[in-house]
């Protein structure tokens, strides 16, 4: 793999995204355009510093003026870099900006085991905890946030069509990366992530409700190939 071009990876929540993107040997960018999250954003040795997650209120116009700020700062890095979206947070101006970025190469990375995902999407929305070790507890998911939760992994649009056409796209899962060696471009000894175990530590009390209720709206949640 070249390890001299960009690399935007782009993943559904919970698929890993974060771990490829600190293996990679590329300057890491996190989630530079996540504006409605990530509050600031400032350069470090390693990578770009991000502020913890939290929840930033924007007007059109004032979400603009802060992407191109920080599109300034993703040119202001002349070595190659890795920047991170969420498929469900791509927006018309994202849209535009990674169609922009013609020399890139596009990393698809999901889970195969969509349901394990799944439950780790609700626990993480539920606790507000998305990193860091998890106690072992119950919980019962508030399921106004079922669907919310849902979308953000399986709501994948025909943007997805263009990308492939566009540019050189490499798909991984993330159960198969966990036993990729160290090579040029890939090194898992540099990845700083606690693994979270969400779904080993905390239990849905719901979570048959949960799934009647997706079942009986015809939502598939089965393990299938998204991107």
């Amino acid at each position: 793999m070249n390890t001299t071009s960009n690399i935007i990876i782009l993943g559904h929540p919970r698929s890993g995204s974060y771990w490829l993107q600190e293996c990679l040997t590329q300057y890491n960018m996190n989630e530079l355009f996540n504006i409605r999250n990530v509050s600031s954003v400032e350069i470090g040795e390693d990578g770009l510093i991000c502020s913890d997650y939290s929840t930033n209120i924007f007007d059109t116009d004032t979400e603009i003026a802060i992407k191109e700020q920080r599109n300034k700062l993703f040119e202001s890095i002349t070595d190659p870099k890795s920047v991170k979206f969420h498929w469900f947070q791509l927006d018309s101006w994202n849209r535009d900006w990674i169609l922009s970025q013609k020399d890139s190469l596009i990393m698809f990375i999901e889970r195969k085991d969509k349901v394990a995902a799944f439950k780790s999407l609700l626990i993480a929305n539920h606790l507000k905890q998305f990193k860091g070790k998890l106690e072992k507890q119950h919980i019962i998911v508030d399921l106004n946030s079922v669907h919310e939760c849902y979308s953000a992994i399986w709501q994948v649009d025909s943007f997805i069509d263009k990308i492939k056409q566009q540019f050189l796209c490499k798909h991984f899962f993330y159960e198969d990366m966990l036993l990729f060696p160290e090579s040029i471009w890939f090194n898992p000894n540099k990845c700083k992530i606690v693994k979270q175990n969400s779904i080993e530590h905390v239990t849905i009390d719901n979570w048959e409700e949960i799934i009647n209720i997706l079942k009986m709206e015809n939502c598939d949640v089965s393990n299938k190939r998204i991107f």
